[in-house]
């Protein structure tokens, strides 16, 4: 199990206290699933030999993990996409849990845990894992392209989240998004000029870069990827299923109920 320093357990505290604003049932649930989806990350890169460092929970962006970047992509989408996995195990637990004894608001759980994860998984913005997942495949093929699509998928991540009414989150992160895209384009943009320089091929070139996955680890990112998604939203469908017809429901006997 990593070891938090005392800023990180004040960060988990603090956002528990806002939390509690909107019902206490609520607030455990978030907690409980931003931190087993961080645990998920940290656990995983710790196996690979990659330095952690723990991890913070920010509100409105969800939470950072302090990991030192993976020398190849590869490693770097396995350790992106344990989060997911890892953080949906309490959802797993809560629908057990409800089956054993009928308390809706296990299912609730479940299912704002899964879809927690899910959306976490689309690939939208730098600051989504779904997002660097698919990063770390169009970046392995080809870094200008992988630069273009990341612009053009976090554009469409702030629209959507416009759209559906969390306007803030999609400015805050559609922000920290393009910092971390010009930070690349300027990594990029150097690459471009020492290999004029050196008169080589310009994907010859690489500044303290991680290596591409092969055409095979792309594969087996794509595909666990998918299953990843299915099964989180196979959560969310079997428990809107079971009787959470609709949101309001959701709302009013779920998890915002004292």
């Amino acid at each position: 199990m990593p070891k938090l320093n005392i800023w990180q357990w004040l960060s988990i505290v603090i956002n528990f206290c806002v939390y509690l604003l909107f019902g206490w049932k609520f607030a455990v649930v978030m907690i409980v699933g931003l931190v087993c989806h961080e645990l998920g990350h940290l656990i995983v890169a710790k196996k690979m030999g990659t330095k952690t460092n723990g991890f913070y929970i920010v509100l409105l962006v969800g939470a950072v993990s302090d990991i030192v970047p993976c020398r190849t992509l590869w490693k770097q989408a396995r350790m992106l996409l344990a989060g997911p996995i890892v953080g949906n195990i309490p959802a797993i637990i809560a629908i057990v849990l409800y089956w054993a004894t009928g308390i809706q608001w296990l299912a609730c759980a479940a299912f704002w845990i899964s879809a927690f994860n899910a959306l976490n998984l689309l690939p939208m913005s730098p600051i989504l894992d779904g997002g660097r997942i698919f990063d770390a495949i169009t970046y392995s093929i080809n870094k200008k392209m992988g630069l273009c699509l990341a612009a053009i998928m976090s554009l469409v991540g702030l629209a959507i989240s416009l759209v559906c009414g969390f306007p803030i989150t999609g400015i805050v992160m559609t922000a920290l998004g393009f910092l971390i895209l010009f930070g690349e384009y300027e990594k990029q943009r150097q690459e471009s000029r020492y290999a004029h320089e050196l008169n080589c091929e310009y994907d010859d070139v690489s500044i303290n870069r991680p290596l591409p996955m092969t055409h095979k680890q792309m594969w087996m990112t794509a595909l666990i990827w998918l299953v990843a998604m299915l099964v989180l939203t196979a959560v969310c469908v079997y428990v809107w299923h079971i009787g959470l017809v609709s949101l309001r429901l959701l709302l009013r006997h779920g998890l915002t109920k004292r």
